[in-house]
């Protein structure tokens, strides 16, 4: 079982699974939110509603707590973004960047402090910069 909160964004990653399943199972520990007293990165009550892996993009669809229940701000849509981008790179090698949508819309930005062309990279320093792991 995948771990959250970890500030790494390293979950263990489930075996004897298709890409997408794996990416489901990581997604949905971090939305059971952290077990030691981390914050909480995405908001309690979100579902997911799914995903879908295509060229490297991990398209992930949720509800619309995800936007509705989130605080907002700066530091917790970076968190938001990064929990779920860092994570999935990290872990899964066939998801190169994400993206968000709610509803089976595309977002952009949470609450409007973090934009983006529509796909977020993992955090600069988690991967090099031809895109290859450390």
């Amino acid at each position: 079982m995948p771990t959250s909160g970890s500030s790494s964004g390293k979950a263990a990653r489930p075996q004897g699974k298709n890409t997408t399943a794996q990416a489901e199972e990581i997604v949905k520990a971090l939305i059971e939110g952290p077990k030691l007293g981390q914050i909480r990165t995405i908001p309690a009550g979100t579902k997911l509603q799914g995903i879908r892996i295509t060229d490297g993009t991990a398209t992930l669809n949720f509800d619309n707590p995800f936007i509705e229940q989130h605080p907002g701000g700066t530091a917790s849509e970076v968190a938001t973004v990064y929990s779920l981008a860092n994570t999935l790179t990290q872990n899964l090698t066939e998801i190169k960047k994400v993206r968000f949508q709610v509803g089976g819309k595309d977002v952009t930005t949470i609450k409007g402090h973090v934009r983006s062309p529509g796909t977020h990279l993992p955090e600069q320093g988690s991967r090099e910069a031809d895109g290859s792991r450390r």
